[in-house]
Protein backbone atom coordinates (compact mmCIF):
# COMPACT_ATOMS: atom_id res chain seq x y z
CA UNK A 1 0.00 0.00 0.00
CA UNK A 2 1.32 3.65 -0.20
CA UNK A 3 0.68 6.80 1.65
CA UNK A 4 -2.01 9.57 0.15
CA UNK A 5 -0.87 12.75 0.82
CA UNK A 6 -3.30 15.58 0.77
CA UNK A 7 -1.86 19.18 -0.15
CA UNK A 8 -2.48 22.20 1.24
CA UNK A 9 -2.51 25.46 -1.54
CA UNK A 10 -0.51 27.35 0.56
CA UNK A 11 3.44 27.74 0.38
CA UNK A 12 5.51 27.37 3.33
CA UNK A 13 8.87 26.52 4.24
CA UNK A 14 7.50 25.44 7.83
CA UNK A 15 5.46 22.26 6.51
CA UNK A 16 4.75 19.17 8.62
CA UNK A 17 3.03 16.04 7.46
CA UNK A 18 -0.27 14.92 9.85
CA UNK A 19 -0.73 11.43 9.43
CA UNK A 20 -4.26 9.43 9.52
CA UNK A 21 -5.37 5.93 9.66
CA UNK A 22 -7.82 5.18 7.68
CA UNK A 23 -10.46 2.23 7.47
CA UNK A 24 -10.76 0.83 3.77
CA UNK A 25 -14.34 -0.14 4.66
CA UNK A 26 -15.89 2.62 6.58
CA UNK A 27 -13.75 5.57 5.50
CA UNK A 28 -13.31 6.23 9.20
CA UNK A 29 -10.26 8.25 10.02
CA UNK A 30 -8.21 8.53 13.21
CA UNK A 31 -5.05 10.79 14.16
CA UNK A 32 -1.98 8.14 13.44
CA UNK A 33 1.33 10.57 14.29
CA UNK A 34 3.13 13.39 12.65
CA UNK A 35 6.40 13.80 11.00
CA UNK A 36 9.08 16.44 10.11
CA UNK A 37 10.77 14.65 7.24
CA UNK A 38 8.88 13.33 3.95
CA UNK A 39 11.38 10.10 4.99
CA UNK A 40 10.00 9.91 8.69
CA UNK A 41 6.29 10.29 7.24
CA UNK A 42 7.24 7.51 4.33
CA UNK A 43 8.18 4.91 7.09
CA UNK A 44 5.32 6.04 9.89
CA UNK A 45 3.10 5.55 6.81
CA UNK A 46 4.41 1.91 5.94
CA UNK A 47 3.39 1.37 10.11
CA UNK A 48 0.22 2.55 9.50
CA UNK A 49 -0.60 0.59 6.26
CA UNK A 50 -2.23 -3.05 6.63
CA UNK A 51 -5.37 -4.78 5.53
CA UNK A 52 -8.25 -2.79 5.59
CA UNK A 53 -6.16 0.10 6.93
CA UNK A 54 -4.56 3.07 4.16
CA UNK A 55 -2.45 5.90 5.87
CA UNK A 56 -3.60 8.95 4.73
CA UNK A 57 -1.49 11.93 5.38
CA UNK A 58 -2.33 15.72 5.21
CA UNK A 59 0.84 18.14 4.76
CA UNK A 60 0.13 21.65 7.23
CA UNK A 61 2.08 24.71 7.66
CA UNK A 62 3.12 24.81 11.41
CA UNK A 63 2.14 28.41 12.64
CA UNK A 64 3.85 30.26 15.19
CA UNK A 65 7.31 28.79 14.01
CA UNK A 66 10.14 31.44 12.88
CA UNK A 67 12.76 30.38 10.91
CA UNK A 68 13.59 27.19 8.99
CA UNK A 69 11.90 23.73 10.13
CA UNK A 70 14.67 20.85 10.19
CA UNK A 71 16.20 17.92 11.82
CA UNK A 72 18.43 20.38 14.03
CA UNK A 73 15.51 23.40 14.11
CA UNK A 74 12.46 22.08 15.09
CA UNK A 75 10.05 22.40 18.48
CA UNK A 76 10.07 19.09 20.75
CA UNK A 77 6.33 18.66 20.21
CA UNK A 78 3.41 20.24 17.93
CA UNK A 79 0.22 21.27 18.61
CA UNK A 80 -2.58 19.51 16.29
CA UNK A 81 -6.35 21.59 16.17
CA UNK A 82 -8.75 19.32 15.33
CA UNK A 83 -12.56 19.70 14.63
CA UNK A 84 -14.72 16.37 15.68
CA UNK A 85 -12.84 13.25 16.43
CA UNK A 86 -12.24 12.72 20.08
CA UNK A 87 -10.19 13.90 23.11
CA UNK A 88 -6.53 12.83 23.31
CA UNK A 89 -6.45 10.23 25.69
CA UNK A 90 -10.56 9.35 25.45
CA UNK A 91 -11.93 6.18 24.47
CA UNK A 92 -11.90 7.20 20.18
CA UNK A 93 -15.66 5.70 20.36
CA UNK A 94 -17.02 8.73 22.02
CA UNK A 95 -16.37 10.41 18.60
CA UNK A 96 -19.42 11.45 16.96
CA UNK A 97 -17.27 13.11 13.73
CA UNK A 98 -14.35 11.82 12.75
CA UNK A 99 -11.35 14.58 13.44
CA UNK A 100 -10.70 17.41 10.75
CA UNK A 101 -7.26 18.73 10.95
CA UNK A 102 -8.13 22.55 11.56
CA UNK A 103 -4.30 23.93 12.33
CA UNK A 104 -0.73 22.82 13.58
CA UNK A 105 0.63 25.35 15.65
CA UNK A 106 4.10 25.59 17.60
CA UNK A 107 2.76 26.34 20.53
CA UNK A 108 -0.33 26.05 23.05
CA UNK A 109 -1.15 29.14 23.09
CA UNK A 110 -1.86 29.56 19.15
CA UNK A 111 -3.42 26.44 19.37
CA UNK A 112 -5.61 27.94 21.55
CA UNK A 113 -5.92 31.14 19.01
CA UNK A 114 -6.63 29.02 16.50
CA UNK A 115 -9.73 27.05 18.24
CA UNK A 116 -11.14 30.69 19.56
CA UNK A 117 -11.19 31.16 15.47
CA UNK A 118 -12.32 28.56 14.37
CA UNK A 119 -15.24 28.42 17.01
CA UNK A 120 -16.47 31.86 15.76
CA UNK A 121 -15.83 31.49 11.63
CA UNK A 122 -17.57 27.75 11.99
CA UNK A 123 -19.47 27.35 8.80
CA UNK A 124 -21.75 24.50 9.99
CA UNK A 125 -23.97 26.06 13.13
CA UNK A 126 -26.08 22.81 12.36
CA UNK A 127 -23.65 20.65 13.46
CA UNK A 128 -22.18 20.95 16.96
CA UNK A 129 -18.39 19.82 16.64
CA UNK A 130 -15.90 19.64 19.81
CA UNK A 131 -13.08 21.14 18.96
CA UNK A 132 -9.70 19.46 20.54
CA UNK A 133 -6.08 20.20 20.79
CA UNK A 134 -3.62 17.10 20.74
CA UNK A 135 -0.06 17.26 21.71
CA UNK A 136 2.07 15.37 19.89
CA UNK A 137 6.26 14.18 19.22
CA UNK A 138 7.63 13.74 15.64
CA UNK A 139 7.83 10.25 14.62
CA UNK A 140 5.76 8.75 17.14
CA UNK A 141 2.57 6.52 15.39
CA UNK A 142 -0.07 5.68 18.08
CA UNK A 143 -0.87 2.75 19.12
CA UNK A 144 -4.16 2.21 17.71
CA UNK A 145 -3.12 3.55 14.09
CA UNK A 146 -1.11 0.26 13.72
CA UNK A 147 -2.59 -2.17 15.87
CA UNK A 148 0.24 -2.96 17.54
CA UNK A 149 1.71 -0.84 20.22
CA UNK A 150 3.72 2.95 19.99
CA UNK A 151 6.17 2.96 17.08
CA UNK A 152 9.10 5.78 17.41
CA UNK A 153 10.53 6.47 13.97
CA UNK A 154 13.63 8.60 13.29
CA UNK A 155 13.28 11.76 10.89
CA UNK A 156 16.01 9.69 8.64
CA UNK A 157 13.11 6.92 8.73
CA UNK A 158 14.78 4.58 10.95
CA UNK A 159 12.06 2.24 13.23
CA UNK A 160 13.51 2.39 16.74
Amino acid sequence: MWTRIRRSRRKSTGRIFVLFARKDDSYDESFAGVALTRAQEKAMGQCVDRSGITCWTEEARLRGWKGSLDAEHHPEVVYLVFSGGHAQGSDPSSAEFDPELKAACATRDQAEKEVARGMRNDESPSFVKEWHIWKASFGRVLAGANGRCEVQVSMYGVRN
